[in-house]
Order: C-alpha cells, then structure tokens, then sequence
C-alpha cells in the first residue's frame, strides 16, 4: 500500500517554491519584518511568532508563480539553532505557528497546494565530533513531531551536509512515527536532500553512493539536491541519482553561483536561464520535482512552472538499494565481480595479538590505524571485535567508534554479540555499517534484540547457523537453523534477502577427528542449497577456519582452495585476511590436488590427504609454480622470458647457454632488444606497467654488460646517440633518468647532461658527442619557456639536429605553437619514455603534433585578474586563535605520524603505474596483494634504514587581511611584511584565493605558513641506486619520496589546524584529504588556484626554510627535491579550486 499523498505527484511535473531565506532578506530591506527583540534579529524563524503576514506573502507570492508546494520557515527551527538566540524553549510554538501559516496560504489559492515541513541541517556536525547522536535527535525530535501531529504532507531534511545527521533524523521521523501510532498510508512524505559541494562530495566528505548507502534503506519517498551550486553544477550528479535512486527525484539550486555587488551577495542567473536549464534536466534526467533554492525569487519559480507545464514524465520506479555498505566516504556493494566481498580479520582483539596488545594498552588511533590498514591489503569492509576478558566493551566501544567514524575510509562491521555495544557503534558511524553477527543459541532472544537495532538503523547483519544445541554441523542441520533465523528476521523485522549474510560455518579439516572429515564439504552443500532454494540471499563465511591447527605454512594455501570452492557454490563474502590469499595460479597443482582432496574428503584406505599434505610440506618449500617451468626452457627462449619477466636469477647460465649456439652480438640485437621492444608493446598495450618496464631494464644492463666482455671491438656496433638533460633552473630529473633507462636499453647510446642544463652546456655536448638527436627535460610552467628560449639559441648556432621535447607542463599545442616555428630543425612533442624511444627508432620523422590539440598556449600561464566585486565568499565568522605570531621548527616527526596521511593509491597507480589496464580484476587485486605491497614495505624499510627519512617543519602564524585580488601579511606592529598576488577565476565561481580571508575594514585576519622537506639524503642514494643501474628501486623510491613529502606537509597541517582549533577530523588517507573532511586548506605554488611560482619566494623567506635547509634554484624550484610549501587558510568554506 503506498502512502495516500503519492498520488499527487502522479501524472506531472511537481513545482516547489524558491528560497525564504532570500525573500526575508529582502523584506528586511524595506523594514518589511519584525524580529521582537534585539536579540532574534536574524532568526527568521522568529518570524513566524512576530511577523506572520510577511511569511504569509512569502508563501502566498511563489504559490501565485505556480509553485505546487511550499515549504514552512522552519530551515533552523530546531533547538540547537534556537538556542543561539535564546529561543530553544519556544520551538514547539514556532514549529506549529510555521505549519499553520503555510496551511492558510495553501487554502487560499484555491487548488491543491501540498506543505512540507523544512528540516535544515543545525550548525553541528555528528560525523565530525560537534555533537553526540541522542543530543542531536533530542534537538530534532519536537520540530519532527509538530509535522507530523499538524499533519504537513512532506518532510523535508534538505541541505544536507553530513549523513549521520541525515540519518539521526530519519531514524527519529520513525521513531515518532512509531510512538503516535501512523498508520503507513496516513504518514508524510520524507524527503532527502542532498547538498554536495564543487569539490564532489557532501562537506562531511561522503560522495554521492555513500550518501544513498545510508538514506535509500530507509525508503524515502524522495531523494534530490539542492543548494552549494546553480542548476549546471549538479549535473554530474543527476545521472548516477536518478540511476541509483529509485523513488522521485528531486532538484532545487541556487540561482548561480553568489557574487558580491557593492557590498550585497547576488545570485546572478536570471530566470530565464535558471528554467532553461532546469527545463533540459526534467527531460533529459527524468527529473520528477523542480524547485529553487538560494537567491530564486517568484520570478525564477514562474519560468520554471512555465517551463516544465506540459513536459512528459518518466513512468517511476521500485526502489531497490540492498546489499550495499558504507564509510563515511565511500560505498561497497556485497555483490562483487570477481566475488568474494572480502571483510577484513584482523581488527579483533582475541585474534590478533598486535590488535590486543594495542587496545590493553589504550593506543587507540594505532587500534584505528590496524582497522584502516586493510583496505591496503584489498579488503572491502572490516571486521571490528574489540571484546576482551577484563576490558569494558562499551567504554573501548565509545572510544574506538569515535575515532573510525572518519578515520577509516572502509565500512565497518561490528562483531558484537552485546547489544549496547552495537547501538553505540552504530549511534557513532556515519555510513550503513554491518552486525556480526545473530543466531538462536539462546533461542532467539538475544537475535531479536539485535534484529530491533538492525530494523531501527536499517543496518544489515550476518546470522550464524547456531541453535539451542550449538554450532550445526551436518548440511541439514544449517540449512534447518538457516530457515528459522530467515523466517524470523524476514517476517518479524522486515529485514529482507538483501539486509542479511548468511554463515553456515565449517570447522576445521586439519585435526584428524573423523567426526569432522565432511566439515568443508557439508558447508559447500549447505551454501549451493540454500542458495537454490531463496537465490536472492547473501552467505558469507570466516574462510581461516577450516585450516585452524595446521602449520602457517599450509593454511594460506588450504585456505585459498577453499575459498575458490565457496565461490563455484555461490558464496558471496568472506572473513578472511586478504593479504594472505594465495594467487590461484600460483598454487602448485600437487598442493591444489592435496588441498582439494582433505576439503572434499576424498580418502581411501590407502590415501590420507590431512597426511600427506602435511608430509609434503615438511619437505618442501611451496613457491609460484610458474617458477619450477623455467628449468624446461631452450636458453635463447628462457632469455627472453627473464627479459619479459624482469628476472636477473641465474642469469649468466642463460647467457652461457646462448652463447653456445649464438655470439654475443647475435644475442643482444636478435633477442635481448627485440624482447624490450616487447615489453614496450605490453607497456603500451596496458599490459605491464612501468616498474616491471624497468624491473626488464636492469636485466637488459646487467645482460649486455656481461656479454660485452666476449665481444672484440670490432663486434660492437656503433649506435645512435641521444643527448639528453633537464633544462637550466629545473631540478626534476625523474622523467629524464625514465627516458634515459628505455631508450638506452632499446640499442641506443644516451649521453646524460644531469640537471639545471643551461643552452651553453647542449652546445658544447653536442660538438662534442656529435649526437642523432637531443632531448630537452623539464616538469615546471618556466622549463617549458625555456625549451622555447634553448631552441632559439641552437637556431642561432645553426644547429638542426631533431630535438625531442617532453615534460609535465609541455602541451602538444604550445611544441606546435611556441616551439616549432622558432628553430629549423625537426621538433618532436614526447609523451612519455616510450614516445621517445618511438622517435629515437623513427629518426627525422616528425609526429603530426597539429592534430594533438587546437591552437593555445597552455604553459603561459596567463592569471585572471578579474574585477574583485565578484567576491563569491562571504567572511568568516570567526577568526581562530593562533598560539603564536612568527615562525617555528619542528625536526622530530616519527613515520607512522606521517604514514597514516600517504596516499597509497596517488603512488601505486599515481607515482608507481600500478594501473589495471588489460589485467582482470582478479588479476590486478592478486597483482597489488603479491607486488605492490610489498614493494612499499621494501621501499619504506630503505627510505628510513638509510637514514634518508629526515623530516622538518618550519611553519607559522601571520595577522594578515585581503585587499581585491592581493592577500597582505603584517608584522607584530600591523605594517605590510609581505603581499602575495593571486589570480581569480574568470569563469564560474569566480573565486580567489584572497576571497577566505577578511577585508581590512572588518578587522585582522590569520594565515598560517609553512615549508617541509626530507632533507638532502634521500635524493644522494636516489642518485648512487641511478649510477647502479637499480633502476626499479631508483623509481619507486622516488616516488615514495614524493608522497611521503606530501604526508609530512599534510601532518604539518594538522598540527597547525589542531593549534588553531579547527581540527575536527583527522585524515587518514589522502583520498580524505583531497576531499577535505576537516576545516583548513593548504594551497601551493604552482598548482590550479596559484599557479605563479615566484610567489614561492616570498613565502619561503617569511617562513624562514634556510632554517630547515630548503632554498629556492633561479627558477623558483625549491632544493632539496623533496620539500613543499603551502599558505594554510583556515576559512571553513576554502577548498581546492583551479583559476
């Protein structure tokens, strides 16, 4: 039965009304309003107490403009916004006269005019610690109940901006609901309202699925958007809405982006262009509601109704949103490809001893950290159990969930079988987590306890195959105790299919009692029966279980074959460590057979697998079968395969072997080179990726040089010269040692000028090595600039040789444009290592770089100035304390304080080109469990063994105000010190970055400064790891390095917001960090929003880096390599934008 006020919405399109807000504003204006007292003024909710009539016309004007529903002004009629203004006890009658004046306005327009109840979002954030979940309810719970005894046809939770507040409110629309006693089809409407902000996500951080994740289970009639931007900033998200979300579909935006006109905020899009647009995504979207938010008058709502009238409507549809989880940050669905879902063991204090030893001695951000650390290791979700003999649960409950709610970015199962743990765990985590677990051990008093919380936060569970009489064994038995526990939870909570995994259990194969030989098997029916009979159900199962007793050793691979049997029977998820999943052909076939034989029982009389499985690992040591085949190869194909594979083990036998039927110059130009240009073709192809690339280069040196010693000088063939070298003032060398490495190693000679390379220097290596062709490196705006300047100069000297152009900042356009036209010779425009090795193969053969892009010039860096009166930003509200004004070091800084912020995904698919490409998904996750991972160990234990982690921070507090484009700093005596210039968007937004801070006139305002760097080690042993022809480890330790160095800025910036006070969250992962879950940005030099380098220098003198070691090249780069500096701007509005 649906709710009887559905029915509305059938047919058409639904109208709502624009923003009160703006329309208060406005009357306030014309002395239109009356507050009561002083000390209301600016509580427009008061309104309704002391200036009905004007609330009235407010309602009465965008019904007149053909709005079908208005919305009451009661956006912060709730206590915490109240109580701001001295008002908390007064919510009731502000509530109720809000309803009863929009209800008259709708009466007397004379058709059906529907009234929704507005719920904004406070001035607290759950998700971030400003407020606990029974004070948010509790200050929700009056203005709910209002609505719903006065009878409005919609609740609307709009704006919202954190989704636990988001939720707490829906679980309270339910409770009052439940307490009244609503029948189904006489309840409100509910519906959701999204705010997501330029920067992709909610201000809490949560995109777009994780919201859904947590709202749609709870069946709102509509989900929508509104607020943050115009109609064209919510375009990317209305496809993935209106294909996730199956109710209606809502969409209110502002009218523009909000611009400051002599003192006043303007929402510039005119009413025709606001409908227009609106218009175009109700066809397009299949948008079922249109309505406006900030700055959309009676005139925006008259297009729109005009717009839409008469427009088709898409047939709605059946929600369907189950079987998905979520973190604050991000959603997973249970139902994977490949499958398992993989829920992560090792946050459990009785089976992990460093979890324990961490949780008794009360360290609990390294608790949360062993919790994050799985989605390292490709889990899916966590598994948390923090229940220890002697240890209070619900206090270790309080603490631990407290802290995982935004620093862990994977969702989390709470394995709790107490049901006031459960409740604060879930009370506490922002997304839609999971209970572990329920079953009828006490005959299902303690499952419907839990199954009430599960109904009431709309959580789903795992249920045990575990009755009165204990664990089922027999297929029969589970699948018995599996039909009770459905029929309960399906017929008395509600919970469907899709809301809870089932766990049919096994026990261990490994103990010899003969009591348990059909353990696994009886399991594996259990799952493919049940499965048949409800094929809608989830099963899930704690795989490690079945090779408890047996050796470490054996129980990886045990483990594996059983989860891959599981997955041939339908199982969808597994409790399991992930990091010890076996890579299925990796499994030599004896161990598979063994493995597969004790899990099925297949014995005989004569045939004990339990025994000889554990014989077998007594003498053997189990390695990748792909190795043992490599004894079988002719040397010549087994050269190329260690080319292919990157492996140097017992390489000089092969060459030996080679040499018997080939001579060595035979070798290197008919195998070894032609084995490179294939792994160039699989590099290009998304076959392999760029550290197996030079993992193959350091086998192609060491081969070349061993075969070299048998060869006379007469066999060796002179080849091609490439000169190459980073242009004067870059000191960036990465992408030139990367070309250097390729094209070397593909039969060419490489003569390597190093770094900061002036014109002068190109000349006299070119008379002096008489090379093929020349490459020009450079990573910054300026290196491209001066490629342009270089080449002008060998014009001069009448040199014409090819010259091979390629770095970050280098544009296909700008070679064509800026580059070509000043030198005679052939220009070619490089991509990446590999194109300069193409070129290098193709001689003089120019690419048609005219086709690459239309003509531009991207690198020049032109900086908008735009007319400041476009100011979008409103001030702070409040300016924070700052401990001190000048400048600080910091130099003892420990790795794991800097660890928990490196973004793993940036370096390995980033930095490290760890990218997916043609592998499957099971290939790619086995790749990253087997390679990646452990490449960070090794590159982590080098970089601090080494000596070459030395971090220091120097970083400060500055007064400062801004002045149209241009942000002054001021000394302790309030005189400009220094004044940094920066460039404004042109197109929407509009923004700069002075915009965050106040204007003189409205007092001073803070900056915080600061500069960070690894010191000058790591990049010597970068260079010595070059020099050695290490070229793998060269690579990823320098990528390393990079994001390290960008950890350590982001722990700078956390002391700094936690000094200032603004440190609500703290980030775990860099993916938070780029989507800014917390207060505070940090902007540097030569990125999107301030892209003018020679501001760096400034900056550095007044944070004072020659304190810490860091000094500026003539370009601007800063030395050493690694090091970072940032303006930190604590504006709660700041994000990251591009002018």
């Amino acid at each position: 039965m649906d709710k009887k006020r559905i029915t509305f919405f059938n047919g058409r399109i639904i109208v709502f009304d624009g923003a009160m807000g703006s329309a208060i504003k406005m009357l306030e204006e014309s002395a239109g309003v009356h507050y009561g007292k002083p000390e209301y003024q600016g509580c427009i909710e008061a309104l309704n107490l002391f200036s009905p009539q004007a609330v009235e016309e407010i309602h009465a004007g965008f019904i007149g403009a053909g709005a079908d529903v208005i919305e009451t002004n009661t956006f912060g009629a709730n206590s915490i916004v109240l109580a701001e203004y001295g008002l908390e006890s007064r919510i009731v009658e502000i509530n109720r006269a809000a309803v009863a004046i929009a209800r008259k306005a709708a009466v007397s327009a004379g058709r059906k005019i529907l009234v929704a109840g507005s719920i904004g979002p406070s001035t607290k954030m759950p998700s971030l610690g400003h407020i606990r979940f029974n004070d948010m309810a509790a200050a929700y719970r009056p203005q709910i109940r209002c609505f719903i005894e006065d009878q409005v046809d919609i609740i609307t939770i709009e704006t919202c901006q954190d989704i636990l507040q988001v939720k707490t409110v829906l679980i309270t629309i339910n409770d009052v609901l439940k307490e009244l006693g609503v029948p189904w089809e006489e309840q409100p409407l509910v519906m959701v309202s999204l705010t997501m902000e330029p920067t992709g996500v909610m201000l809490a951080g949560s995109d777009l699925p994780a919201a859904l994740a947590v709202i749609c289970p709870f069946g709102p009639d509509i989900v929508g958007l509104n607020c943050a931007t115009g109609p064209a900033g919510m375009e990317e998200y209305l496809a993935r809405l209106r294909d996730q979300f199956r109710g209606l579909v809502s969409l209110m935006p502002n009218a523009g982006m909000p611009v400051s006109l002599k003192g006043r905020t303007v929402y510039p899009e005119s009413p025709e262009e606001f409908s227009n647009t609106l218009a175009r995504f109700v066809e397009k979207y299949s948008i079922d509601i249109v309505g406006g938010c900030c700055g959309t008058t009676p005139d925006h709502i008259r297009a729109v109704a005009k717009k839409v009238n008469g427009l088709t409507k898409s047939t709605q549809r059946a929600r369907a949103c189950s079987g998905v989880v979520s973190s604050l940050y991000g959603a997973v669905t249970f139902k994977q490809d490949p499958a398992p879902f993989i829920i992560g063991e090792r946050a459990n204090a009785t089976g992990s001893r460093k979890f324990r030893e961490l949780l008794l001695t009360e360290k609990f951000e390294e608790v949360v950290a062993v919790a994050s650390d799985q989605e390292k290791s490709g889990a899916h979700a966590v598994d948390v159990s923090l229940a220890y003999a002697g240890r209070n649960e619900l206090a270790d409950s309080e603490t631990f969930y407290s802290l995982a709610g935004t620093m862990v970015r994977l969702p989390i199962v709470i394995d709790s079988t107490n049901p006031a743990a459960l409740e604060i765990a879930l009370k506490k985590l922002p997304g839609r987590s999971l209970i572990n677990s329920v079953n009828l051990e006490d005959g299902g008093a303690k499952l419907r306890s839990i199954c009430c919380l599960a109904a009431r936060f709309k959580t789903p569970v795992i249920a045990l195959t575990i009755d009165e009489k204990g664990m089922a064994v027999s297929c029969d038995q589970k699948l018995d105790v599996f039909r009770r526990i459905r029929k309960i939870c399906s017929e008395e909570f509600g919970l469907s299919d899709g809301h809870v995994l089932y766990d049919f259990l096994t026990f261990t194969v490994g103990s010899g009692d003969s009591a348990y030989f059909n353990s696994a098997i009886d399991t594996l029916y259990a799952i493919q029966a049940a499965k048949k009979e409800f094929p809608a159900i989830l099963t899930t199962l704690g795989v490690s279980n079945v090779s408890f007793g047996l050796s470490k050793e054996i129980r990886p691979f045990l483990n594996t074959v059983f989860l891959n049997l599981a997955i041939e029977r339908g199982l969808d998820a597994a409790i399991i460590d992930s990091a010890k999943i076996i890579p299925s052909h990796a499994i030599p076939e004896k161990v598979r057979v063994l493995c597969t034989d004790l899990l099925l029982n297949h014995r005989a009389p004569d045939y004990d697998p339990l025994k000889e499985l554990m014989a077998h690992f007594s003498t053997h040591q189990e390695t990748a079968a792909e190795d043992i085949e490599a004894v079988a190869r002719p040397p010549v194909e087994q050269i190329r395969h260690q080319i292919l594979t990157g492996d140097k083990r017992g390489l000089t036998d092969v060459l030996d072997g080679c040499m018997a039927i080939k001579k060595p110059v035979e070798i290197i130009n008919g195998d070894l080179i032609p084995a490179m240009k294939e792994v160039g073709d699989l590099f290009g192809s998304g076959k392999m990726q760029l550290p197996f690339v030079l993992q193959s280069a350091e086998v192609m040196k060491e081969a070349v040089r061993y075969l070299e010693k048998f060869m006379d000088k007469t066999e060796v063939v002179a080849r091609k010269k490439l000169l190459i070298g980073t242009v004067a003032g870059d000191v960036h060398d990465i992408g030139k040692n990367l070309v250097s490495i390729i094209v070397s190693n593909n039969g060419f000679e490489v003569i390597d000028l190093g770094i900061k390379t002036p014109a002068a220097r190109f000349i006299e290596a070119i008379r002096e090595h008489k090379p093929h062709a020349v490459g020009m490196s450079g990573l910054l705006v300026q290196s491209a600039n001066r490629m342009r300047e270089n080449l002008e100069v060998f014009a001069s000297n009448n040199i014409t040789l090819p010259v091979l152009l390629g770095g970050a900042a280098l544009t296909p356009a700008f070679v064509r444009d800026e580059c070509k036209p000043v030198y005679k010779g052939t220009v070619i425009y490089c991509r990446d290592a590999f194109e300069g090795l193409n070129a290098m193969n193709n001689g003089k053969q120019e690419r048609n770089i005219g086709q690459l892009s239309k003509p531009g010039r991207p690198v020049s860096n032109p900086l908008a100035y735009a007319d400041e009166s476009t100011r979008p930003i409103a001030p702070a509200l409040t300016i924070p304390n700052s401990p001190f004004t000048g400048v600080r070091q910091i130099r003892t800084i420990p790795f794991a304080h800097i660890e928990r912020f490196l973004n793993k995904e940036v370096l390995f698919r980033g930095r490290w080109g760890f990218r997916r490409g043609s592998l499957s998904a099971q290939a790619f996750q086995e790749q990253r469990l087997r390679v990646v991972e452990p490449a960070y160990a090794s590159m982590k234990a080098m970089l601090i063994e080494s000596n070459a982690f030395t971090p220091a921070i120097s970083y400060g507090y500055f007064h400062c105000y801004s002045e149209g484009n241009t942000l002054r700093v001021l000394n302790t005596e309030g005189s400009v010190l220094v004044s940094f210039d920066f460039p404004r968007q042109s197109g929407a937004g509009h923004l700069c970055i002075a915009d965050f801070f106040r204007q003189q006139t409205a007092g001073p305002d803070v900056v915080g400064i600061l500069a960070v760097t690894l010191g000058n080690t790591l990049g010597k042993i970068l260079h010595e790891l070059y020099a050695q022809e290490k070229f793998k480890d060269y690579f990823l330790l320098h990528g390393l390095g990079v994001e390290v160095t960008d950890a350590l800025a982001e722990e700078a910036h956390r002391i700094m917001r936690e000094e200032m006070g603004i440190a609500k969250v703290i980030a775990q992962e860099t993916v938070d960090i780029a989507n800014q879950p917390y207060q505070g940005s940090r902007f540097a030099f030569g990125y999107p929003a301030c892209p003018n380098l020679e501001e760096n220098g400034k900056l550095l003198k007044l944070v004072n880096s020659e304190a810490i070691g860091v000094k500026l090249t003539e370009s601007y780069q800063m030395e050493p390599e690694f090091s970072t500096t940032a303006l930190v701007v604590h504006h709660p509005q700041a994000r990251y934008f591009m002018v």
